[in-house]
């Protein structure tokens, strides 16, 4: 979705980049986007794509990285 907005899917349904390698990337749906990321940072974890707008209004996403080198959103 990141990378590839202008073929968008609501259902976060998309066609994965080169530098993603094979697996499953989870979003989290949270209240406060910003608190959460913050507190991901704190435990140890990297910001990857700091907080954004979706397009059409579907809210804000953001993506981190954890200390294993899994990627994780946070959705609000």
């Amino acid at each position: 979705i990141l990378r590839h907005q202008k073929h968008f899917d609501p259902d976060g349904i998309g066609p994965a980049s080169p530098e993603d390698g094979p697996g499953v990337r989870i979003y989290v749906r949270v209240d406060d986007l910003d608190t959460y990321l913050a507190k991901a940072e704190k435990l140890g974890g990297t910001t990857i794509v700091p907080p954004m707008d979706l397009p059409g209004g579907y809210g804000r996403i953001a993506l981190f990285g954890d200390p294993d080198g899994n990627r994780v959103g946070l959705w609000s």
